[in-house]
Parts: structure tokens; sequence; C-alpha cells
């Protein structure tokens, strides 16, 4: 999960206008500590 992560962050950030996000809520049945490991993720590499 943290390889798929960031490889959106690294390849659809540059150039800006990337909407990271799970659609419009964590899907029913996502462990809640798998969905904070993207979070995680997305916040020490959401810096452009």
């Amino acid at each position: 999960m943290i390889d798929s992560v960031e490889y959106c962050l690294t390849y659809a950030k540059p150039g800006g206008g990337y909407f990271f996000c799970t659609s419009n809520v964590p899907f029913h049945g996502m462990p809640p500590e798998r969905y904070q490991l993207v979070l995680d993720v997305y916040r020490r590499m959401k810096k452009y």
C-alpha cells in the first residue's frame, strides 16, 4: 500500500492540479489503520 501511495504522489504531483483522495469516503471494510497509513504517507510527501 505504501508503494502505491508513493507512486501516485511521485508521478501525479508534478505540474500541480492533482487531487489526492479515497473518493468521498474510505471504502467499507477498510481497516482504520490502513487508512491512517495512507494519510501518513500523504502527509510525508504532500509538499511540492
